[in-house]
């Protein structure tokens, strides 16, 4: 015996509804994470806070509210863009499986730190390490007579089924599971015939500089080669920055520093004559 349209349609949403609503209520509950904290010491007269968790609530897309806990006066974010801490293809990678490869190596194991100023004038940064997959770390440090002082640092991990849904999200549906491997364990990147990076991060950025980073077609790119040009796994050299300026003069110079990525410590200093423009 067929069912009325109208009774099909309300038996379907008696069965269907509750069953979306507690999706909805498993999908909305919190992230409750453990944090391996960092023992600092703590300035003279200063006591130090403490938290054992990081609690991330999705509110939708890539945003997150963000708290620390314990404690009610704990501090806590609203609506943060975990997406922009995502290893993401650039414009000029992609339908290029080497590159898409390098790129997304170069983004997951180069830190990628966002800060946000909280009202007390404290700043609550959450960073993708270059450590391993999913290692992250969130930190509390204030300006103190010219200098930051850290008052808190913690990593976690996060979760590898998250991690996958967000990559997903900021790679317009790409599958994270096809470059699994290359983010369970740093695989190395020499041998390629192309870059040290391609529109790669700056390390540390406010999260609506980072937002502005990623919205940007950002073409540049950089590379380091052997004798034979392939491309030189950077993080086994230790050399993946380059700075080049143009010193005024007739004849002026041209100036190149080579730099290490993270320590910002200065490898090499080359300069040759630049001649003037007839």
């Amino acid at each position: 015996m067929r069912m009325p349209g109208a009774r099909r349609i309300l038996t379907f949403l008696a069965i269907a509804v509750p069953s979306l609503a507690a999706l909805r209520a498993v999908s909305s509950a919190p992230l409750r994470l453990p944090l391996e904290v960092e023992k600092l010491t703590a300035p003279e007269g200063t006591a130090l806070p403490s938290y054992d968790t990081i609690e991330l609530a999705l509110v939708g897309g890539s945003r997150y509210d963000v708290k620390l806990s314990p404690g009610d006066g704990a501090p806590r974010l609203s609506g943060v863009d975990l997406g922009l801490l995502m290893p993401r293809v650039p414009r000029l990678a992609q339908g290029n499986e080497a590159l898409t490869r390098l790129a997304l190596i170069q983004r997951e194991f180069n830190r990628n730190e966002i800060h946000n100023p909280l009202p007390d004038g404290t700043d609550l940064s959450i960073a993708n390490n270059c450590l391993e997959r999913g290692l992250w770390e969130v930190k509390l440090a204030k300006p103190d007579a010219g200098k930051t002082v850290t008052l808190f640092h913690a990593w976690f991990t996060f979760p590898r089924e998250e991690y996958a849904v967000l990559f997903q999200k900021v790679n317009g549906g790409l599958d994270e599971q096809g470059f699994d491997g290359l983010f369970a364990k740093y695989p190395g990147v020499g041998g390629f015939s192309l870059p040290l990076g391609i529109g790669t991060p700056i390390i540390h950025a406010k999260a609506e500089e980072r937002a502005a980073e990623v919205a940007e077609d950002r073409p540049r790119y950089l590379m380091i080669l052997d004798a034979k040009g392939y491309h030189v796994d950077t993080h086994l050299t230790g050399v993946d920055g380059l700075y080049a300026w143009r010193e005024a003069g007739s004849p002026g110079k041209l100036h190149v520093w080579l730099v290490s990525y993270e320590r910002i410590a200065l490898i090499a200093h080359f300069s040759a004559l630049w001649p003037a423009a007839s």
